[in-house]
This record gives structure tokens, C-alpha cells and sequence, in this order.
């Protein structure tokens, strides 16, 4: 059985790192998450790092805030194996930002489906050559 824990040190919490993340960095849409990554160097303990932002302009209060971040959470542990799966063996690190852009709440039947899409989508990116334009003429 994998181990499906969320780590501290899966948790992007440095400041320099969000500054890193969104001053350098890919993005990629799926609603209700604007994806925001960025590759690092490869290490055992900080693989992958995830952040969750959801706006205080579209939740007013924290508890609703707070609600929807656990629920972006739970989704992550369950689905993030396969995505470290692929960082371990192209052996890349990764900061990734999940950014709740809906203005309403969404069930977590709803979210789940959702930010596997996203990870399989960032699995995806990430395993393409480097160099390799995405829409080549040839």
C-alpha cells in the first residue's frame, strides 16, 4: 500500500519559495483551479511542495475558506502518488499553487475528479522531452 500521508514538507510555506513560484513559473487552467508549477531540484523529502489559495474577496469568512482547503487537501493526498511517481523517476522536484478561483462552494465529489485532472495534466507537462514544442508543423 503507497503511503497517502500529507507531509509538513509537502507544504510550500516559505515565502521565498511563493516568490520564486509566481515570479518563474508555468500555468495551466482547470476550473475551479488556476494551476500555477514550477520544477526544482530533486530531492527525497521535498519532491513536491503544494500550496492552496482561496480568495477572501469570493469567501468573506475563513471558515468557508478553510472548508474548501481541507477539501482541496484530502483531494491531493488521494491522488498525488502517481504525479511523484513521475517527478521521482524524471528525478525533478516540484512547487505547484492550487489557486479556488469558483465563487461558490463545490462538494468534494466535485473537487477530487478535478485536481486529478490537474495532476495528471502536470504529470503530462512534465513528462514531455525538453526542447519538444508542443504543436510542431512536422
Amino acid at each position: 500500500m503507497k503511503e497517502n500521508r500529507f507531509y509538513k514538507t509537502e507544504r510550500l510555506c516559505s515565502k521565498k519559495d511563493f516568490e520564486l513560484l509566481f515570479s518563474d513559473s508555468e500555468s495551466i487552467f482547470v476550473y475551479p483551479f488556476k494551476v500555477v508549477f514550477r520544477t526544482t531540484a530533486f530531492s527525497e523529502k521535498e519532491g513536491l511542495k503544494l500550496g492552496i489559495s482561496v480568495s477572501k474577496r469570493n469567501f468573506k469568512r475563513a471558515v468557508k475558506r478553510n472548508y474548501i482547503k481541507r477539501r482541496i487537501r484530502e483531494g491531493f493526498r488521494l491522488n498525488k502518488q502517481p504525479l511523484k511517481d513521475v517527478l521521482r523517476e524524471h528525478n525533478i522536484g516540484l512547487h505547484l499553487m492550487l489557486v479556488y478561483v469558483s465563487k461558490e462552494t463545490m462538494e468534494f465529489s466535485d473537487i477530487e475528479p478535478k485536481i486529478r485532472i490537474v495532476l495528471e495534466k502536470v504529470a503530462k507537462i512534465l513528462s514531455k522531452p525538453a526542447g519538444v514544442a508542443a504543436d510542431s508543423p512536422d
